[in-house]
């Protein structure tokens, strides 16, 4: 497959021969790759092959098949369909999509990234590294990318570069969304760019986080099988944009949901359990460092809260 281009004026997005992806600046400079070690890979079982089988699950990288290109368009995001099949010794055919937010006047660019078996009598059972990002965190002068990680673990974990522990340390490196992580939402930032991960279909998203001190943070994406197979495409986002933080992910995110009917403020809530209104109006407020001096301050600000 020959290169693919998706652009704006504000982004230029290169689908790589080996599917890796490099998202650059209009003048060309490079604000973000996708691994090119850990590289999109198909586990698959072979056709007859039950799920409770002792045969190891086999491997083959989503690169190594014949490519048909088409072009993208549901009236939302515009770009190219990469059909994949041809695959040597594997009746699989696999179907990635990818395309750029038509709306105008957005302040991040956002990519659709979705993937689906869509023929062939072998069974897709995961897709690995769709996709890993990787950031360098060497000392500082020693060409470190700076920035941190977000990642919503409990009530959200922000990651430094310069941290000199190990995530995950005893822990887990992955987890799926709804288990070990608690939202379907993850943030890289190095230097002014920010990249913010929303995965849409969440439910079978496995998401691994290291941070190797010294020597570089990841998040790497993996998505499971559902009874035993690929039986509908996976699809997230990739929003980009120079001088988001981790207020800006919360933004997006916030804003995503609000878009897709998934955000309930309690004033709307209040309407069907009007008990929230009394719950509201007994919280108590306490100022716990006295100093007379910051009382009208404090007191505008608890009033400020309440409402």
């Amino acid at each position: 497959m020959n290169p693919l281009e998706l652009a704006n004026k504000n982004i230029r997005i290169q689908i790589n021969e080996d599917l890796s992806l490099t998202i650059r600046h209009p003048d060309s400079r490079i604000l973000w790759e996708t691994s090119k070690t850990h590289r999109p890979t198909l586990v698959y079982r072979r056709q007859g092959t039950p799920a409770s089988s002792d045969a190891e699950p086999r491997k083959l990288l989503l690169s190594n098949a014949i490519a048909s290109v088409s072009v993208f368009d549901d009236g939302t995001y515009r770009g190219h369909t990469v059909r994949l099949s041809g695959f040597e010794g594997v009746d699989v055919e696999m179907e990635l999509i990818f395309g750029l937010l038509k709306a105008p006047g957005q302040e991040a660019q956002t990519l659709m990234i979705q993937a689906a078996q869509v023929g062939g009598t072998d069974k897709g059972i995961a897709i690995e590294h769709l996709y890993r990002l990787e950031k360098c965190v060497k000392s500082s002068g020693q060409g470190s990318d700076g920035g941190y990680l977000v990642l919503p673990h409990g009530s959200g974990y922000l990651i430094p570069a310069e941290c000199p522990d190990e995530l995950p340390g005893n822990g887990h490196k992955g987890g799926f969304i709804g288990g070990r992580w608690t939202l379907p939402m993850f943030g890289m930032v190095r230097g002014t760019d920010g990249i913010c991960a929303i995965v849409e279909t969440w439910w079978d998203c496995e998401v691994s986080a290291t941070h190797t001190p010294g020597e570089q943070s990841t998040l790497d994406f993996r998505w499971a099988s559902s009874l035993g197979e690929l039986g509908y495409p996976r699809r997230f986002l990739l929003q980009f944009s120079e001088g988001m933080d981790y207020v800006g992910f919360a933004k997006a995110y916030r804003n995503y949901a609000r878009q897709n009917g998934l955000l309930q403020t309690l004033e709307e809530k209040a309407v069907e359990t009007p008990a929230i209104r009394d719950d509201i109006n007994a919280v108590l407020f306490r100022w716990p460092a006295w100093n007379p001096d910051d009382a009208q301050t404090v007191l505008d600000e608890v009033r400020a809260v309440r409402e």
